[in-house]
C-alpha cells in the first residue's frame, strides 16, 4: 500500500471513528492498535473544539465553557474540516447552535455566533487596495 493510501485510510478511521478499519496496519507495542487510533481521534476532536473556541469566543462565554466544549466536540464529530486551515473551520456551527433545545430560549445566540464567523472571515480575507476616490462629478476610470 502506498503512503498516500495509508494516510487516507488513517484519516477516514479518525473522521469516521472507526479505529478497527486500520488496526491491522498498526503495531501494538504496549497499546492496542485500536486504542492508539482512539488517542488520535480524541486529539482530533479536542483540536477542532479548540479552534471553534478561538473563533467563537463570545459565544463560548455566553453559554459557558462546559456546554460550549460539549457542543463543539459533537460538531467536530459530525463535521470534518473541508480544508487544512483551522481558521476556516466552523462555518456551520451557528446553525447547529440554533437546533439545540437548551438554546431555543436565546434565539439571538445564533446571530452572535454568525457575527463572530463574519469577523473571522473578514480577518482572514485577502487584503485589497481600497478604491481610489474620484473628484465630484468625474467618472471613475474604466477597468479592463
Amino acid at each position: 500500500m502506498r503512503l498516500e493510501q495509508i494516510q487516507a485510510s488513517f484519516r477516514a478511521a479518525i473522521v469516521k471513528d472507526d479505529p478497527a478499519a486500520i488496526a491491522t496496519m498498526i503495531r501494538a507495542d504496549g497499546i492496542a492498535p485500536t486504542a492508539r487510533v482512539q488517542l488520535h481521534r480524541n486529539d482530533y476532536l479536542v483540536t477542532l473544539a479548540a479552534a471553534l473556541a478561538d473563533t467563537y469566543a463570545v459565544t463560548r462565554r455566553l453559554v459557558g465553557s462546559d456546554f460550549f466544549t460539549a457542543v463543539a466536540e459533537a460538531y467536530a464529530a459530525r463535521t470534518p474540516p473541508k480544508g487544512p486551515c483551522l481558521f476556516e473551520y466552523g462555518d456551520g456551527f451557528p446553525y447547529l447552535l440554533a437546533t439545540l433545545p437548551g438554546v431555543r430560549p436565546y434565539p439571538w445566540l445564533r446571530d452572535v455566533a454568525r457575527f463572530e464567523w463574519a469577523i473571522n472571515a473578514a480577518y482572514h480575507a485577502d487584503d485589497h487596495d481600497p478604491p481610489r476616490p474620484t473628484p465630484h462629478g468625474a467618472r471613475p476610470a474604466a477597468t479592463e
